[in-house]
């Protein structure tokens, strides 16, 4: 019908003719299938050119058929031709869209992806031409939009396109509007306007900048193996959904799998890929492996404390969820880590995909008892890409400015601070709900510790620091690209939620023995919002209903526990009010946040002298300062590496948007970490930074110096001290007993457990600092 309608060349026919291919395809009549598929292609081709969508959709059904029929050279040769269209297609499409729409297309053609790399991992694992098309690609498309952004933030930042500031203010006011209607003055009927003003403005910025097409670059094995520091071996994680060529439709697509591609420096076809098996079994043992280290309460039983009994035991064992996580993930690539030059350490460049992205894979253990862990056989650092090699290459002509230091905000400013910056709308002083949902689990507090880490590094550094109510938002978001910046502060993010966790959470509601609920409640905080809140009503009128009132007036108690206290200074806020109808952002770089002076009070709605800006600054924020001449970042807030984690794009917070602004090294890190621990940390590592140690290594012997470090050296500092102090405290608390300034002898190393210093990574550019600024290369240590 459609020939005679629109004759034999015409794309209703291609797609006719395409449908029909795919239908015999499923019914197992593949050589019906594939002449209608070969003159789909042939139409597409004589219709549209080589660059056209479906031109490339036909080549992957194709190569599809021929892999069902076992003919996998010949799909992994069409496979190729596709992805180099689908290629130049997504740089077309990256032209015109912004940052929501880039991230729908990638998602759309994932499974072409997915696909490729089923085909290469289940039917070509031997093939050197297969695995380097596989890396290819993999360096190509991960973590392709962050890329993207960073492109063109480089492009704005250089000063070549000085007619678009006006656009860039106004994309900022609208960023400003978006955050301030959802958190301070929640509105939410003006969000959805303002979002599509602010995508519009994307649109409009994307097409004027052609950087952000990133076609200035050849991406592949070659380069990055050039690119990698000597001597280095990328890992490359990537975790896909797998497909099966040789089985019903409706079971072709399998469980999801984490590979890993090793890439030794300066050896391109050297390349290894190794299966390390379903996605879902991993990702439980680090979740498993999370639990442990990140556990104060277990760091403080992991010490000494005298107790006999199994339960005091049983918490001071390593979980065999550590042991079980590194046979998983690092035991299968161990034989390909070897270098030629005995005696040396291997350099090993991590770029973790999924969950993986949570993993401080050098505290993995070696043996039963955690002692010797991966750590002190390698030197671990991260990429969110292989292809991140490659922006050594940047030249960034503009000097870096001074160091800057902010540290220890006051989250609160008095309102005898106000009255003199001329503030006068100050609201009554009203305390702030209990259910605030920060990262630290409740308000903003300052902390002792990060005063002394910032005025610490500020020393070093030979710059003032701006502490207490003078730690404003305004001197990051206008800062000339410091060549070290430090924030100590506290960190904010609201994790993206499924359904089914808040089902898993009401479950275990109701599971949960009597007196145990509370625990269960704090470890789930981050779940309590109104869409849970709504799920247990539902639940309590079906239990009612079916007359199982035991577990009716059981949520009825709990969902009590679960509301707010009467008086919150801003109830319509997310932030504060978890039972306020006001959504979250569904933009994970509006749910990541660092806090500065008043951000308490921002939060409650109440005024900000003009310097404080928010009080926050958002990962979309950040996203858009200039750093590309910043060396390095540290970021000492609770949990910066954390954030939404999407296959193949990495994690959405903090880390991606350091990044996207240029920063050239990211210190982050994985959990919320004790804050005089990590002054004493971060003291040791500027201080080795200073003696010419690389980026990496300075971490490196900053955490081996925390964890080997013993009490009789802790007394000899000041820090030391405090550290003990707090130590004693908790090592009371948790025995019951009054404290003890000599609880611990002289040999013992308090701070070994890895909760106090390994949740830190170096992201980014491992190698020594070249300092230029004449004020900070007059160390006093």
């Amino acid at each position: 019908m459609r020939k005679k309608l629109f004759g034999k060349v015409h794309p209703d026919v291609a797609s006719s003719m395409n449908n029909l291919a795919g239908l015999y395809n499923s019914l197992g009549r593949h050589w019906e299938a594939e002449p209608l598929y070969v003159n789909a292609l042939a139409m597409w081709k004589r219709l549209f050119g080589e660059i056209y969508p479906n031109v490339a959709s036909s080549m992957n059904n194709l190569a599809t058929l021929f892999a069902a029929t076992h003919r996998y050279p010949e799909a992994l040769d069409l496979m190729k031709q596709a992805t180099t269209i689908q290629n130049r297609l997504i740089s077309q499409s990256f032209s015109y869209s912004c940052e929501s729409d880039r991230l729908a297309y990638l998602q759309t053609i994932r499974p072409n992806f997915d696909i490729f790399l089923s085909l290469i991992s289940q039917h070509l694992p031997n093939s050197p031409e297969a695995k380097q098309a596989a890396l290819d690609v993999i360096l190509q498309r991960k973590a392709i939009t962050a890329a993207a952004l960073a492109a063109q933030n480089q492009a704005l930042s250089s000063g070549r396109y000085p007619h678009l500031q006006p656009e860039l203010n106004k994309l900022r006011e609208l960023s400003d509007q978006i955050s301030h209607y959802i958190y301070h003055q929640p509105q939410p009927e003006l969000i959805p306007q303002l979002q599509a003003e602010y995508n519009n403005l994307q649109k409009k910025l994307a097409a004027e900048i052609p950087e952000i097409r990133l076609q200035d670059q050849t991406i592949d094995h070659h380069a990055i193996a050039l690119a990698l520091p000597p001597d280095s071996i990328l890992i490359e994680f990537v975790c896909f959904d797998v497909f099966d060529f040789h089985v019903a439709k409706e079971s072709q697509w399998q469980p999801t799998r984490y590979l890993a591609f090793i890439l030794p420096a300066a050896q391109p076809n050297q390349i290894e890929m190794i299966d390390l098996g379903e996605a879902e079994p991993i990702n439980q043992l680090i979740h498993q492996f999370r639990q442990y280290v990140s556990d104060s309460n277990l760091a403080i039983h992991s010490l000494d404390m005298g107790g006999d009994s199994a339960d005091d035991e049983e918490l001071t064992q390593l979980p065999p969820a550590a042991k079980e996580l590194r046979e998983k993930i690092f035991d299968p690539l161990r034989p390909y880590l070897n270098l030629s030059q005995p005696g040396k350490t291997p350099t090993l460049q991590i770029a973790p995909d999924g969950n993986l992205n949570l993993v401080p894979f050098q505290i993995l253990p070696l043996d039963e008892t955690g002692e010797k862990l991966l750590m002190d056989e390698y030197s671990i650092s991260y990429l969110s890409v292989g292809r991140d090699a490659l922006r050594s290459k940047i030249k960034i002509e503009r000097p870096a400015s001074v160091p800057l230091v902010i540290a220890d905000p006051d989250f609160d400013l008095s309102e005898a601070t106000l009255a003199t910056d001329g503030v006068t709308d100050v609201a009554d002083g009203e305390v702030v709900g209990e259910l605030v949902q920060t990262l630290a689990g409740s308000i903003f507090q300052q902390t002792t510790g990060t005063r002394f880490l910032g005025e610490s590094v500020a020393n070093l550094l030979k710059v003032s620091p701006y502490l207490d109510k003078n730690a404003f938002a305004s001197h990051l978001t206008n800062c000339q690209s410091p060549e070290i910046l430090l924030i100590a502060t506290h960190g904010y993010f609201n994790p993206e939620k499924q359904q089914q966790d808040y089902l898993k959470f009401i479950f275990a509601l109701i599971d949960c023995p009597n007196g145990e609920e509370e625990k269960l409640i704090q470890q789930h905080r981050h779940l309590i919002d109104p869409t849970l809140l709504e799920l247990i009503e539902e639940f309590i009128t079906l239990f009612t209903e079916d007359g199982n009132l035991t577990l009716a007036n059981k949520l009825k108690t709990l969902t009590q526990d679960l509301t707010p206290k009467p008086k919150i200074p801003n109830p319509d806020s997310p932030i504060q009010n978890p039972k306020s109808k006001i959504q979250n952002s569904p933009d994970p770089m509006l749910r990541s946040a660092l806090a500065f002076a008043g951000a308490n009070r921002w939060l409650q709605g109440k005024p900000l002298p003009k310097p404080a800006g928010k009080g926050m600054v958002f990962a979309q924020d950040i996203a858009a300062l200039d750093l590309w001449a910043t060396e390095l970042a540290v970021l000492c807030a609770c949990q910066t590496g954390i954030g939404d984690i999407k296959l193949g794009e990495g994690v959405f917070g903090l880390r991606r948007a350091f990044a996207a602004a240029g920063t050239k090294t990211l210190l982050i890190s994985l959990w919320s970490v004790p804050d005089r621990a990590t002054a004493l940390l971060m003291d040791r590592f500027f201080s080795n930074l200073h003696q010419g140690l690389g980026r990496a290594a300075a971490l490196e012997d900053a955490q081996n110096y925390i964890r080997t470090i013993t009490v009789q050296e802790l007394q000899q500092s000041p820090l030391g001290r405090h550290v003990l102090d707090e130590l004693n405290k908790f090592v009371a608390h948790s025995n019951e007993i009054n404290s003890q300034t000599d609880y611990f002898s002289q040999d013992d190393t308090p701070l070994a457990h890895p909760y106090f210093w390994g949740a830190w990574v170096c992201q980014g550019d491992t190698t020594p600092m070249t300092l230029s600024i004449n004020t900070a290369i007059q160390f006093e240590v």
